[in-house]
């Protein structure tokens, strides 16, 4: 069995995107999840849909967006006191640096959600970051919501995580406060503590939508001995107690669903905020 969802997406345009789950049995933890979600709780940060419009422009809004909540943050009762701005010029270490208080903060009624904000706002301009080839499509939609259900990662569940992406594919999101092994990589993360890198171990409802072009073979060989590399030279299986080749290691993304809405990046443009989800049914 399947589940189809719809996904209202806003900005300049409005868009519809259906999607059908797959069959695998991990699937139904995220489909418990996201179910449960749409229909008793509300979208959390919908504001997460990145590069559907000019990339500089969209990086200077998030680094404003960054700067104002690191304000907010030293001028609240918080106990932490970030002593580092985000620059347009080093923006790519000073993410890395400011996303260790994040992790390192004790998150109070007072301050959550201005931690929250600052932590999405972050791994935004991560993504914004990341370097157009040839206009090609990089669009990224991420779903959330306020409260949902966890679930521990099945062991079935490993072998499926994969660091190719296909245009329109829906992936279990990152739900857990930390660093992923993936993700230190593509942003060269040296400020990271070892007790900060978690890989995924749980599943919920939140999703990350991948709206830019298929992973070709070649590159997905290049990557995997570069990510081998780099997990070797940094040490980072002494720092997490697991040996390279580890399915635990979760690296990449886990594949939950397809879009089937025919739909190509270019009518996208102009989108920046999810509007609501849908679920539609259940499908044999």
């Amino acid at each position: 069995m399947s589940i189809n969802f719809r996904v209202h997406l806003t900005g300049s345009k409005n868009v519809e995107l259906d999607f059908k789950t797959y069959g695998h049995s991990y699937v139904k933890l995220f489909e418990d999840s996201l179910v449960d979600a749409i229909h008793n709780s509300s979208l959390r940060h919908p504001y997460k849909v990145y590069n559907f419009s000019d990339q500089q422009t969209e990086i200077k809004e998030q680094l404003d967006k960054i700067n104002t909540t690191i304000d907010a943050i030293n001028n609240s009762q918080s106990d932490t006191f970030i002593d580092r701005k985000i620059n347009y010029d080093t923006y790519a270490d000073d993410v890395n640096y400011v996303h260790t208080h994040f992790v390192d903060s004790h998150v109070s009624e007072i301050d959550g959600e201005a931690f929250g904000d600052l932590n999405n706002h972050l791994h935004g301009l991560e993504i914004l970051q990341s370097p157009r080839q040839d206009n090609n499509a990089i669009g990224q939609v991420y779903l959330d919501f306020h409260n949902k259900k966890f679930f521990d990662m099945p062991e079935s569940a490993l072998e499926h995580f994969t660091i190719s992406r296909k245009y329109g594919e829906c992936y279990v999101n990152y739900c857990q406060i930390g660093r992923h092994i993936f993700e230190m990589f593509n942003n060269q993360d040296e400020h990271a503590h070892d007790d900060h890198i978690i890989p995924l171990n749980k599943i919920s409802g939140s999703a990350y939508i991948w709206l830019g072009p298929n992973t070709g073979f070649e590159t997905f060989k290049q990557k995997t001995k570069q990510i081998e590399e780099w997990f070797t030279t940094n040490s980072i299986g002494k720092k997490i107690g697991m040996d390279w080749g580890d399915p635990k290691l979760a690296i990449g993304w886990l594949p939950v669903g397809r879009m089937t809405t025919d739909i190509n990046y270019e009518k996208l443009i102009g989108i920046n905020e999810i509007k609501k989800v849908d679920y539609l049914d259940e499908t044999s």
